[in-house]
């Protein structure tokens, strides 16, 4: 199959510390120079601009993107709730963010040499279904 991402995503080593719009804990599922993919607790209108804020050891590096998709992934289990409905994003980088990753991804390589994430979408953490009731004649 031909690839049609521009550059190579990697699926971070070790898990990167990330909040979105400085307070949204989220988790970085893979990441390149052009965009990044997210998991959240909450939906994210598409074409909206968004500020990722990764907490690195350093310093906090600020990246700004627009949400190119978001969708329903699946559930986690919840401390509080028993279930946490779960939504996958992806970003694009705007230009700024697009060159502040790349120099990012060349002073940390180690941080970005994880395995390649596949062109599949992994699976959801439960898929969603709902009970189909049975056909047959009606009761009568």
């Amino acid at each position: 199959m031909f690839e049609r991402r521009a550059s190579q995503r990697v699926c971070p080593e070790k898990p990167l510390n990330a909040r979105l719009k400085t307070s949204v804990p989220v988790k970085v599922v893979d990441i390149s120079t052009r965009g990044v993919q997210l998991e959240l607790p909450n939906a994210l209108p598409v074409k909206d601009t968004c500020e990722l804020r990764l907490l690195m050891d350093d310093g906090d590096v600020l990246l700004r993107g627009k949400v190119r998709r978001c969708q329903v992934w699946g559930w986690k289990l919840g401390e509080e709730q028993p279930k946490v409905l779960l939504y996958r994003a992806g970003l694009q980088w705007d230009e700024g963010s697009r060159l502040a990753m790349s120099r990012l991804v060349e002073a940390l390589p180690q941080l970005f040499s994880g395995p390649r994430a596949s062109k599949e979408p992994s699976q959801p953490h439960a898929v969603l279904t709902y009970p189909i009731p049975p056909r047959g004649p009606k009761p009568s």
